[in-house]
């Protein structure tokens, strides 16, 4: 990804995108919504003792060296 970008190029560049897209409906926007309320999930708040736990085993994991280096995250992330 180009981080040096300006705001006013990034914005040109997403003009572009969205004039190549097909324009929508208001019954495809509907049946979207529909099938995001039906696929989507409520995210459950994580407990005080679940929260610590979890920074508990990733200080432990940056104690054992299991960790990305920003490089590595970089190119992982190419595959998301």
């Amino acid at each position: 990804m180009n981080y040096k970008l300006s705001f006013q190029e990034l914005a040109e560049i997403q003009k572009q995108i969205l004039l190549k897209q097909q324009p929508t409906t208001l019954d495809k926007a509907r049946k979207q919504v529909e099938t995001l309320k039906l696929t989507s999930s409520q995210k459950i708040k994580m407990s005080r003792k679940e929260y610590v736990e979890q920074i508990d085993e990733a200080i432990s994991h940056v104690n054992e060296g299991k960790y990305l280096s920003a490089d590595d995250l970089e190119r992982e992330s190419e595959n998301w």
